[in-house]
């Protein structure tokens, strides 16, 4: 009895990637592709709307799209090819985004506290929080990882505003006055709060997730 070769399979084997990371590069294809959009289009409203154009804004809000457009690339080369780049290009494109938002709450709140315009920090603050939430939410509901690892790249993220956060508060001493208002330490609890409840929520998705997929031979 003839059998019909399963062509998926053959495909990922030859290009030395098994199902789970054709899954992989497929996902990451199209969530590059998505950040590239909004992040395009984000940039484009500032553009257009905003007469007092901050520079670091325009300058990370570009510096974002570059990476997802670079990683987008590079998922449709023939590095794409292999596992370890493949996975490479995870980290490159979640940890280079991560980077950026953590860069935009240093130097754009720092401009805002000398500024002593703490309405403006926190709603960058706010903004902040939410953009992270949808990257440790994106990856781990649609990216395909072990409980493990996947609970690494999103407690890893969710340390980007307080890293941002302690650096302001050291280097920049004018700055005190101005965060004190906020009341420091119910101001972190609440931050600590939303960001930690968002990676527990996003890790037992995940984890919720794994355990559904019925298992590959």
């Amino acid at each position: 009895m003839s059998t019909i070769p399963d062509l998926t399979a053959i495909e990922s084997t030859e290009q030395g990637l098994d199902r789970s990371d054709a899954l992989l590069r497929t996902r990451l294809r199209w969530l590059a592709f998505v950040m590239v959009l909004a992040y395009g289009i984000a940039l484009i409203w500032v553009l257009a709307t905003r007469e007092d154009l901050h520079q670091p804004m325009v300058v990370l809000l570009g510096l974002r799209v570059t990476v997802a457009m670079v990683i987008l690339g590079l998922l449709f080369g023939e590095l794409s090819t292999s596992r370890s780049h493949v996975r490479l290009f995870e980290l490159a494109l979640f940890g280079g985004l991560t980077v950026c938002l953590t860069l935009s709450q240093y130097l754009i709140g720092r401009d805002e506290l000398r500024a002593g315009q703490l309405s403006g920090f926190l709603v960058l603050e706010k903004d902040g929080l939410i953009e992270l939430l949808l990257l440790m939410i994106a990856h781990a509901l649609l990216i395909p990882n072990t409980p493990r690892r996947g609970a690494l790249f999103v407690l890893t993220m969710a340390l980007a505003p307080f890293l941002a956060l302690t650096v302001l508060w050291v280097s920049e001493p004018a700055a005190a006055p101005v965060l004190a208002e906020l009341g420091t330490v119910e101001h972190l609890g609440q931050n600590a709060l939303v960001v930690l409840s968002g990676a527990g929520l996003a890790m037992c998705a995940a984890h919720l997730r794994t355990r559904s997929l019925p298992a590959h031979p």
